[in-house]
């Protein structure tokens, strides 16, 4: 992000967007920067949406991401005042379209104006501001005097007298008379309280660092950024630096996180080295990803700085501040942007999503003074009508009988134009609950509309775009399918305690829907309810789960996953193979997790397999055998077996085993493998079946593991695979496998990995 901008300007940079931080050093970060929708808290001086803000600062994007903006600026001083907090102040209304495009990173402006809308990404805070002046500056980098007695950071160059010099500016570091030879005349980042003296200016309490990762190889560090994944991957990302940094346990293991810290702000703390590892930037692209040089930071331990999680979020940022009533904020009309849409979204659903923020603060109080205020709001005069579909939802959160009635009216025809936001509002209201209130929201009044709206399959139809305006796109549905393809229905099953709830569902899951557009092409509503209800654990009678497998016999096999699952808990072998092979098939995808078949379910499939074709039965005794008290010696008396070609079930199980006397049936079964040897795989599954034999080993995880891998890298696996990847690449995934295992690494050298592995302490 910064190779764009000015070099006179780049070292000051980095005490806008900080790199890092030390223990025990107060962080700045968006989280001392409050937003209460109308008081924005900077470095402790509070703005409302009607203080008028001079910012000065550079450019540090243009066309920025889900913004009204055509540019985003750093903000390096407010009305007169130096900042160092992580703001990206999105301009709105000025500069107009062609002078925008005139701007480049790096470029200085000063705009005046009122901010608006305030959205965290990670650990940055974007600021929607509206721009009433808008001109060029030279650039006007901090001074000292602008952070005079407050604490900030700065990057700056370590000269002689252990001082630091910004700019033409030196400022003498308390208790330093002379910086390590290693960091002199270098870029160092300081840390402290910037405190004015008779003869110029002292850092007091000052932390520093080498502001290069380059300079830090092998130091203990402490960075400060966000946390990224992508397909089960996770990297970390300092602050002002784009380049990818992997994070490992003590143990060498590459560290993941729950899905919610996905861009999240984190302080990471541990050994920096720089190492060939699989590109993080190759996930989606390659397998076998190329080993290049990357920063590590080993035995990471980590911190996450957003107390809800993860930091991205979906809303468009303009310059329009959230509106106030009677001091609290009130919901817009205004929809949130989604990079693509599947069909069954509706007005109240993006709604909500803009407003998402803004119904979490209204839901922290459940008094009745704030129960009263959403009431009022709902009736306002003029107010929009799917926003008064959502004040209604959030009502009977709270069991509010205002709310109820107007969501019943709402759903009583389906001929009104807002049935699909109706019956979204409806099915959702039990899950954005109150957060300070004991009482759970209250379902058992809405079950005589939901058995009612059930049994609506042969009534006028609706419309199966909510969003659509275009009579050429008109897609119909019955009312009961509506109900399932706006709203999350379906999760009610488990909060809705009565049977008759299940038995409507059950009966609709039976009735042909004749009525309904065949050209429609949203989710089959039928098959959606037999899968949420083969998913819930509530008894069901035998005859409908032969009903319907008889019903889901032509559909694909990934249809079937759900119902297959069902009869193997239900004891119902019987049905599964009356599915023929797309019933096998749904029963080869089941039980790939470890925990995932319970015991009834895995003596069905005990009892399944003597009836199964030969092609099946290897497919699926593997899943017995792995959860078996000894399965490494079964699993590896099939894999010897010639008979038995299918081998990728056997090696994936293997992974599991754990076992040390896995290791050199592996090495020799890899050893002698040859083309052909592999039936019934293809290029990509015998890549695959090779990628298992790796991970089974490594999966041991000891001395005799590592050597194990290390002398694989001295095999040539061309003589197995060379199309879909070759030779190098199986290579790369083995030294993956030992750079995972370790924390080192020395690529795919084989010789370097014994040597290593040689010299490790006994």
């Amino acid at each position: 992000m910064i190779d764009g901008i000015h070099p006179a300007v780049r070292c000051w940079f980095f005490a806008i967007v900080a790199m890092s931080f030390w223990p025990g050093v107060p962080t700045r970060s968006p989280a001392e920067t409050s937003n209460t929708f109308d008081s924005l808290r900077i470095d402790g001086v509070a703005f409302s949406t009607k203080d008028e803000m001079v910012v000065e600062g550079f450019i540090v994007n243009t066309s920025p991401y889900r913004s009204s903006a055509k540019v985003a600026m750093s903000a390096v001083r407010i009305n007169g005042r130096g900042n160092s907090d992580e703001l990206c102040f999105h301009l709105i209304g000025s500069p107009d379209e062609g002078e925008s495009k005139k701007l480049k990173k790096g470029d200085w402006i000063s705009v005046k104006g009122h901010w608006g809308r305030c959205l965290k990404a990670g650990p940055l805070l974007n600021i929607g501001f509206n721009v009433t002046e808008f001109q060029r500056i030279p650039a006007v980098p901090q001074r000292f005097k602008d952070f005079s007695d407050r604490d900030c950071e700065m990057t700056g160059t370590a000269v002689a007298g252990g001082k630091l010099k910004c700019q033409e500016e030196q400022a003498a570091i308390d208790g330093l008379s002379q910086w390590p030879p290693d960091l002199l005349n270098k870029e160092v980042v300081v840390r402290g309280r910037l405190h004015p003296t008779g003869t110029g200016w002292q850092w007091q309490n000052a932390q520093w660092h080498a502001a290069s990762l380059a300079e830090r190889i092998g130091q203990e560090v402490v960075l400060t950024g966000g946390l990224r994944s992508m397909n089960g991957v996770w990297w970390f990302q300092c602050k002002g630096d784009e380049e990818r940094i992997c994070l490992t346990s003590a143990e060498g293991r590459v560290l993941t996180f729950n899905s919610d810290h996905h861009g999240g702000s984190a302080r990471v703390t541990g050994r920096l080295v720089r190492q060939l590892r699989p590109a993080l930037d190759q996930i989606t692209t390659k397998v076998d990803r190329d080993l290049v040089p990357q920063y590590t930071v080993l035995g990471a331990r980590v911190e996450q700085l957003d107390p809800e999680g993860g930091g991205w979020s979906s809303h468009w940022i303009s310059g329009k501040p959230v509106p106030m009533r009677d001091g609290l904020p009130v919901l817009e009309a205004v929809r949130a942007v989604f990079n693509g849409y599947l069909g069954g979204e509706t007005r109240a659903m993006l709604m909500r999503a803009h407003n998402d923020d803004v119904i979490e603060f209204l839901q922290r109080d459940g008094s009745a003074k704030r129960t009263a205020f959403l009431a009022a709001q709902m009736e306002a005069p003029g107010i929009d009508p799917t926003l008064k579909l959502l004040y209604a939802s959030l009502l009977a959160a709270r069991n509010d009988e205002r709310g109820r009635q107007v969501l019943r009216q709402a759903v009583a025809d389906p001929a009104y134009p807002l049935f699909p936001d109706a019956v979204y509002c409806l099915f959702t209201f039990p899950f954005p609950p109150v957060t300070d209130k004991s009482a759970k929201p209250d379902v058992a009044w809405a079950e005589d509309i939901f058995l009612n709206l059930m049994s609506q399959d042969q009534k006028k139809l609706v419309s199966g775009w909510a969003l659509s305006s275009d009579p050429a796109e008109e897609r119909l549905l019955t009312p009961a399918s509506a109900v399932l393809f706006y709203s999350p229905a379906l999760r009610w099953l488990p909060i809705m305690p009565s049977a008759r709830l299940r038995q409507a569902l059950v009966k609709f899951s039976m009735t042909p829907l004749d009525t309904e557009s065949a050209n429609f092409d949203g989710a089959n509503s039928q098959s959606t309810v037999i899968e949420a209800l083969c998913k819930d654990p509530s008894p069901l009678a035998p005859a409908v789960f032969q009903d319907w497998a008889n019903l889901l016999r032509r559909e694909e096999w990934y249809v079937l996953i759900p119902l297959v699952s069902r009869l193997l808990q239900e004891g119902d072998t019987e049905s599964i193979l009356d599915l023929g092979k797309p019933g096998i098939e749904a029963l080869s995808s089941i039980g790939w997790a470890r925990d995932d078949l319970t015991v009834t379910q895995l003596k069905s499939l005990e009892r399944l397999l003597p009836d199964l074709l030969p092609e099946a039965e290897q497919t699926l005794r593997p899943q017995l055998i792995r959860r078996g008290p000894e399965p490494a010696a079964e699993l590896l008396r099939l894999l010897a077996d010639p008979k038995w070609e299918k081998k990728s079930g056997i090696l994936f199980a293997l992974r599991g085993t754990k076992d040390p006397r896995i290791i050199k049936p592996l090495l020799d079964f890899l050893a002698t493998v040859k083309d052909g040897a592999l039936p019934q795989e293809d290029d990509l599954a015998t890549c695959g079946a090779l990628k298992h034999s790796f991970a089974a080993i490594a999966s041991v995880g000891n001395e005799e593991a590592l050597r194990a891998l290390a002398s694989l890298l001295r095999m040539d696996f061309g003589r197995v695979e060379n199309n879909y990847m070759n030779n190098d690449g199986l290579h790369r995934l083995i030294a993956a496998e030992l750079i995972n295992l370790t924390g080192e690494s020395f690529g795919t050298d084989a010789e370097a990995w014994m040597k290593w592995i040689e010299s490790r302490p006994k």
